[in-house]
């Protein structure tokens, strides 16, 4: 009866750890199968009263994802893909609940768009949000970028200029248990130039689970092997610790809330040769005899940017010293989050690469070592560094020199027998890849006929 009743209990746990909520199906209302219109489909389309300007519609001008209807911007009331020159913001939402006891939510779909505006340009795009039930978007306002949600497909938080096939976008998040949202699409265009098509989305998935805790075994070993985990399970936005003598290694992108590596003893943290993408949607904590590593095995290593919502307490090692083609860093991305940046442990070099606040909350840095950066950046809020922060463009971190030129010329041996008509000659070697090759010029004492100094004419990148 004891095998019986163990058996019993791992099915049921393991069943529990993979139960999930579905608030918008991909077949369905998320699709765009329920009905012809956007009302139909229990969607609510901000629109503006004439249908010769750009509107939200359902149909089938652009071929779907998947069945026979999507969701995108037209001019003719569906019956193109495009849009105008008006300075116009039209918004697609849907209502939803989340369930009590379920904070973790999955979002994803397919979209495409053209668009105008490279890089960080808000001209034509989409974006995603999801707002309070309390808020309604409103035709031709954009929504609180605080409620702003982006994922990797997105360009500084827009989808846009990406059009010849579909794209899969999915974000993870976390929210209220039992607390009523809207989920929101928005299409802004400018009174500048047109970029056929506007937006199309499909297939919009939207899930909640339950939070719950998933530990490592002793050993560890791969992120995406069930054996990795205590139970089988892998993580996917639970609350995920990496046990004491655990070496993790990363081998896929990564969602967890909270990541707590170690349990005061050791325990690593480490990627394998690809820069898969880890974001913590919560807190994360080093223990102390802990390491992580953002960096690749790679034969020739890149950095690892880590993406945390919330708070980054270090009391243990981390290396983020790295740089090459990817540079190591931590970008701080909760909109709303005031973010500390702690620990008593140390940081390899004393280095972090890119330290990046993308909040308009207020951020602190409250380390016990001092942080020198590479790149510092910072969102719409107050940072208070404590004086525990260094923006040193002649600091040597692995892989690369900060600012990658040459400021330096040691003379080791003064020589002798030279003069001004007859100067050596100073050859500095090519950077290795793309690049401008340094110059510089000797500096001749004539009277001892010495090598005194060497000047840099260029110092090159």
């Amino acid at each position: 009866m004891r095998k019986i009743y163990l058996i019993s209990l791992l099915i049921c746990a393991t069943f529990s750890a993979f139960t999930q909520t579905v608030l918008i199906s991909p077949n369905g209302d998320g699709g765009f199968e329920t009905g012809t219109t956007i009302a139909a489909n229990n969607w609510v389309a901000v629109n503006p009263g004439s249908t010769s300007l750009d509107n939200w519609v359902a149909g089938a001008a652009p071929a779907a994802s998947a069945g026979v209807r999507c969701a995108y911007v037209s001019t003719t009331n569906g019956t193109t893909w495009v849009y105008s020159t008006l300075n116009t913001v039209e918004h697609l939402y849907k209502t939803i609940t989340v369930p009590a006891n379920e904070t973790i939510l999955k979002l994803s779909f397919k979209w495409k768009a053209g668009g105008e505006g490279a890089g960080t340009i808000d001209n034509d795009n989409m974006k995603v949000f999801l707002v309070p039930s309390s808020v309604t978007p409103t035709l031709n306002n954009q929504v609180a970028a605080n409620y702003q949600l982006t994922g990797a497909g997105a360009t500084s938080g827009m989808y846009k200029l990406n059009s010849s096939s579909y794209n899969t976008e999915t974000i993870d998040f976390s929210v209220i248990a039992g607390a009523t949202y809207k989920l929101v699409f928005s299409w802004k265009s400018n009174l500048t130039t047109i970029v056929d098509p506007p937006a199309v989305i499909d297939e919009v998935s939207l899930t909640s689970k339950t939070l719950t805790t998933v530990y490592s075994t002793s050993m560890g070993g791969l992120w995406s092997s069930p054996q990795t985990w205590v139970g089988g399970v892998v993580p996917d936005g639970d609350n995920t610790i990496i046990k004491d003598g655990a070496i993790v290694t990363v081998d896929q992108a990564v969602t967890v809330n909270d990541l707590t590596v170690g349990e005061g003893n050791t325990g690593i943290l480490q990627w394998n040769s690809v820069r898969n993408n880890v974001n913590i949607l919560g807190d994360v904590l080093v223990n102390s005899g802990a390491n992580v590593n953002l960096f690749t095995s790679a034969t020739t290593p890149e950095g690892i940017f880590i993406n945390v919502r919330s708070n980054f307490t270090n009391n243990g090692t981390v290396h983020a010293a790295y740089a090459n083609t990817g540079i190591a860093g931590i970008n701080f991305n909760g909109l709303n989050s005031n973010p500390v940046l702690g620990g008593n442990g140390i940081f390899v070099n004393g280095i972090i690469g890119i330290l990046s606040f993308r909040t308009i909350g207020n951020a602190t840095i409250n380390t016990l070592q001092n942080i020198t950066v590479k790149t510092l950046s910072q969102g719409g809020g107050n940072l208070n560094t404590n004086n525990k922060l260094e923006i040193n463009n002649t600091a040597q971190i692995f892989g690369e020199s900060f600012n990658q030129k040459i400021y330096e010329i040691v003379v080791t041996n003064m020589g002798s027998g030279y003069n001004t008509s007859n100067p050596p000659t100073v050859t500095i070697d090519a950077p290795e890849g793309s690049g401008i090759i340094a110059t510089a010029t000797p500096n001749i004492d004539d009277a001892t006929g010495t090598l005194r100094s060497i000047t840099i004419t260029n110092a090159g990148d």
